[in-house]
C-alpha cells in the first residue's frame, strides 16, 4: 500500500522535532557560561578559586558560542571578584559580567574584551576598580545604579564607553573614558560625581603643567523642566592615567622580597652595632 505524500511530510516533520528537541534543551542550559550562585557556589568553570567571599580568576576565560547571554552571572551580594589580570573574552554579543540587582560587589583587575556589554547594571554600593574594558558595544551599562564607585578603569575603544540611565550618586574617579553617553526623555540620569578622569572629548590646556586641564569638563547637562543638573569633572586629566596591569598574585612575591631585604638589612645593622 502506498503512503500518501501528506503522511510522509508529517513523519518527516515529527522526525525533525524529535531530533531538535534535545538541542533546544541544551541551548537553554547554556544561557550563562559561569554562575556565582547566591549560596556562594561557582558553576561552569574551574578557573575561579573561592576563598570565603573572595573569588579569584586563575586563568583566561573565552566564550565563543553565540548561545550565551552572560559570561559571568553574579547572583551573590557583598563579594569580591578579582580578575587577577586575566582576560574575560566574549563573542561580540551578550554581557561579560552581569551584576543585575547586585549590592556590595567589587569587580577588579579584569581584562574584559569583545562583548555586547562589558559590565552590566550593578545596583548599589558596588566598586568597579582597575579593569580594562575594550572592544565592546557598551563598556559599562548603568541603569538605576546608585552609590557605586568606578575608579582607575580603562574604558577606551568601545562604541559606548559608559552608558548612564537614571543613575545617580555614583563616583567616577581616575578613569580613562573615551565618551560617556546618557539617556534622554524619562530615563535621564541624576547627579553624579566626577573627578580626575581622562576624557577623550576634552580639549582643554594645562598651562601650569600639573597634569590637569585648566578648565572643567562638562560631562553632561540635563533639563528636568523645573531644575537643571550639570555635572562637571573639575580636574580632567590631560593624558590617560596609567592603569596598573599585572596579576594581583604578583604582589605576594614582591612582599616576600621586601620582607627578605628588610630582614637582611636588620641583621647587618645588628651585627655592626654589636661589634
Amino acid at each position: 500500500m502506498k503512503k500518501s505524500p501528506s503522511l510522509l511530510v508529517l513523519l518527516l516533520f515529527l522526525s525533525v522535532v524529535l531530533v531538535s528537541f534535545p538541542q533546544i534543551e541544551m541551548v537553554k542550559a547554556q544561557r550563562s557560561s559561569i554562575f556565582i550562585r547566591s549560596d556562594g557556589s561557582v558553576e561552569g568553570t574551574n578557573k575561579i578559586q573561592v576563598d570565603g567571599n573572595h573569588y579569584i580568576l586563575t586563568g583566561n576565560i573565552t566564550v565563543e558560542t553565540p548561545l550565551v547571554d552572560h559570561g559571568i552571572y553574579v547572583e551573590k551580594d557583598n563579594i569580591i571578584i578579582d580578575g587577577s589580570g586575566y582576560t574575560l573574552e566574549g563573542n561580540g554579543e551578550s554581557t561579560g559580567i552581569q551584576l543585575y540587582q547586585r549590592i556590595g560587589v567589587i569587580i577588579k583587575n579584569f581584562h574584559i574584551v569583545n562583548w555586547g556589554c562589558g559590565i552590566n547594571n550593578p545596583k548599589s554600593e558596588c566598586v568597579i576598580e582597575g579593569n580594562w574594558i575594550t572592544e565592546c558595544d557598551t563598556g559599562i551599562n548603568l541603569a538605576d545604579t546608585h552609590n557605586c564607585t568606578f575608579i582607575n578603569n580603562e574604558l577606551l575603544g568601545n562604541r559606548e564607553d559608559v552608558f548612564l540611565i537614571r543613575g545617580y550618586a555614583n563616583n567616577f574617579l581616575g578613569n580613562n573614558i573615551g565618551k560617556l553617553y546618557w539617556s534622554t526623555a524619562f530615563l535621564v540620569p541624576g547627579e553624579n560625581y566626577f573627578d580626575g578622569n581622562y576624557w577623550g572629548e576634552y580639549h582643554g590646556v594645562d598651562d601650569n603643567g600639573d597634569g590637569f586641564g585648566d578648565t572643567p569638563f562638562m560631562v553632561y547637562w540635563v533639563d528636568y523642566g523645573d531644575r537643571n543638573i550639570t555635572c562637571y569633572d573639575n580636574h580632567p586629566l590631560i593624558e590617560p592615567s596609567i592603569i596598573p596591569e599585572f596579576p594581583s598574585w604578583a604582589i605576594l612575591p614582591l612582599l616576600l622580597v621586601a620582607t627578605l631585604v628588610a630582614i637582611i638589612c636588620k641583621k647587618r645593622l645588628t651585627k655592626k652595632l654589636s661589634v
